[in-house]
């Protein structure tokens, strides 16, 4: 008998939600994290997070990491870049988390490609 190995427990932490989160009080986001995070007796110890790359319809606003003007195209990716909307909210949102749980694994998956792309 062959088992799937379990890889970690976790949610998808969207856009949106970052975007809440990093709205709170730096203690009640800090006692956030760690609750879920954390590895303490109280913190459920989240160790896997799936994000999206690019928006998802949960963002408060809708990007690509290529977002260009109607009718152009840039199959080269010549103007492709990671600074599209995570930056604000998402990123530095991981970057605490990461100072919680060093080791928690991000599965990164695409919603939509960029509108040029459809």
């Amino acid at each position: 008998v062959s088992r799937q190995p379990i890889v970690g427990f976790g949610f998808t932490l969207t856009g949106g939600s970052a975007f809440v989160i990093s709205a709170l009080p730096d203690s009640e986001r800090a006692a956030l994290l760690q609750e879920l995070f954390g590895s303490g007796k109280d913190s459920i110890g989240v160790t896997y997070l799936r994000i999206s790359i690019g928006a998802s319809d949960l963002d408060p606003k809708v990007f690509s990491y290529d977002d260009l003007e109607r009718d152009q195209t840039d199959f080269n990716l010549n103007k492709f870049s990671l600074l599209s909307g995570d930056e604000h909210a998402l990123i530095p949102l991981l970057q605490e988390i990461k100072q919680i749980a060093p080791s928690l694994s991000l599965l990164g998956t695409p919603w939509s490609p960029p509108a040029w792309m459809k």
